[in-house]
């Protein structure tokens, strides 16, 4: 299959670390299993703990992570190895078999609980629900085999145990190849189906597209485990199976990464959908345009916003501007009825250099100037910050002659009525310039600026500072059409953030047997 387009990832940190400094070969005794020094296990230990938290905080990021990645979640090669080829004695001498899988654990209840309160409909009534119930059911079975295989009295128990569940397995091994094959279909509005799917039932909110995208990669991840696991006991394991299983994998998170990516350049059409929804013509438009800004930043927290709510007539004059109640640049007007709900909205950021944006606006700007001709000004204005022109400091401007009716009113009051989620994390007014203007002659307006963020002032190409192994031909940087974005796009079968990694960890890892730590806490050898 062609390397798909738009391949960054983020590595979670293979759970097959977390156990590898504890697995020592199968054919180990169990003295030699006890002669670790108290050191040793201390230092083991400890390692557990900071790599736990690490994978722990990985999964977090798929929910919260500013650009879209591709991410791989590997098995438990050498657990699953040492599952298979320990003894009774072995394993119930075995001191830090607990510690494993209680790591195990944790990181299959943190995958759990992101879609635990999600709505899974259009899900759950398609065709990939099959497949994930397969799954679920095996999954269930094999980890009742991981405590009885602990709480086995010998090794006939313990081989009894194996043969039942690689007979009961035998029917699920195919669920991932059944849903592999469904997610890389071709679809109609986007390359693939699921992406029409989602992007109908959740409107492309980046929001939910990361938490189905946690549905996908733990579905893969429990089907390879398992998967892994029945190949190691009928001794049919191979490089052919490792190279499919890694495949799979791969796929399944580069579907997810193409969803996501679509969904981000669609993005505005959707925020159009969800406006046209909440606009309510009886609605006083302050309030109106507060709840749609509270909306906004939930459904699209990668932005800020600014969105500003009117009578349309009254800012429709083309020919005597001075007449419009609001005039807007940088702003995507939805009409719906006899009210116009605009919006404006930039990339997320630092505004360290926001006071000095304001600086320069004011030394463009006098309350003397025309409240249409502000924006017009704005751009011819010669004031520089940190040797940038003012037009590129700014995204978007908003004059108005009598009520502002926009987002910004009462800011101290939505923070207090809305939750840290639904309140951007510092205050607007640092990223915000207000300022007077004139309606001709005698009358008085006002205008506001929604100022970018220091990132998107200074840096007028976001490739300029991501590395994506160009030199190696590992990837390549691209720009996100109109907004200040960037990611790397990797050719397989190279993967990371900076496409610094390849896919063979992943096969190496479906095929370890015994592992060891470097001091970057890579895995590194394979028996």
């Amino acid at each position: 299959m062609a390397s798909p387009v738009g391949l960054t990832f983020l590595l979670l940190v293979s759970p097959a670390v977390l156990i590898s400094t504890a697995i020592s070969p199968a054919s180990a005794g169990q003295n030699q299993l006890q002669k670790r020094s108290p050191e040793d296990l201390k230092k083991i230990k400890e390692g557990f703990t900071a790599l736990g938290k690490f994978a722990l905080s990985r999964i977090d990021t798929i929910t919260s992570v500013v650009c879209p990645f591709l991410e791989i979640i590997e098995v438990y090669g050498p657990l699953i190895s040492g599952l298979v080829k320990f003894t009774a004695a072995e394993i119930k001498g075995y001191s830090d078999m607990d510690l494993l899988m209680g790591e195990f654990e944790k990181l299959n209840a943190k995958l759990d609980q992101y879609h635990a309160e999600q709505k899974w409909n259009s899900w759950a009534s398609g065709v990939y629900h099959k497949p994930e119930l397969d799954i679920d059911v095996a999954w269930k079975t094999y980890t009742t085999l991981l405590k009885s295989l602990r709480e086995a009295k010998d090794d006939e128990e313990m081989e009894r145990l194996k043969k039942e569940f690689e007979k009961a397995y035998k029917k699920y091994e195919s669920a991932t190849k059944t849903l592999h094959s469904l997610l890389i279909k071709k679809g109609v509005s986007f390359t693939h189906p699921l992406g029409d799917l989602l992007a109908e039932h959740v409107n492309c909110h980046e929001k939910n597209i990361r938490e189905y995208t946690v549905l996908i990669y733990k579905l893969i991840y429990k089907a390879n485990t398992m998967n892994e696991f029945y190949y190691k006991l009928k001794n049919t394991e191979s490089d052919a199976k490792a190279e499919e299983m890694a495949k799979i994998a791969y796929d399944a998170a580069s579907v997810m990464f193409q969803v996501h990516m679509q969904c981000i350049k669609k993005s505005m059409d959707y925020v159009k959908k969800d406006i046209t929804k909440l606009i309510d013509q009886k609605k006083a438009r302050s309030e109106l345009a507060k709840e749609v800004w509270s909306f906004l930043v939930k459904a699209y927290d990668r932005y800020d916003w600014m969105v500003v709510a009117f009578i349309s007539k009254k800012s429709q004059h083309q020919k005597v501007k001075f007449l419009n109640s609001h005039v807007l640049s940088g702003f995507t007007p939805v009409e719906e009825g006899i009210v116009t709900v605009a919006v404006a909205r930039q990339v997320k950021g630092t505004h360290d250099k926001a006071a000095l944006v304001k600086q320069a606006i004011g030394r463009c700007i006098n309350e003397d100037v025309l409240c249409y001709k502000v924006a017009k000004k704005l751009t011819e204005c010669n004031e520089l910050v940190e040797g940038k022109p003012v037009s590129q400091t700014y995204t978007a401007v908003h004059a108005y002659l009598r009520d502002a009716h926009d987002s910004q009113d009462a800011q101290k009051e939505q923070e207090e009525d809305y939750d840290a989620n639904a309140a951007p994390e510092e205050s607007p007014d640092k990223y915000i310039y207000r300022g007077k203007c004139k309606k001709f002659p005698l009358l008085k307006g006002k205008f506001v600026v929604l100022i970018k963020s220091d990132e998107e002032i200074m840096t007028k190409d976001p490739c300029s500072k991501l590395d994506c192994g160009e030199k190696e031909k590992r990837g390549s940087c691209v720009g996100m059409k109109d907004m200040f974005l960037a990611v790397c796009e990797c050719n397989k079968p190279y993967y990371g953030q900076n496409c610094e990694e390849s896919l063979d960890d992943y096969k190496k890892n479906l095929m370890a047997k015994t592992a060891v730590l470097d001091r970057k806490h890579r895995l590194v050898g394979s028996g």
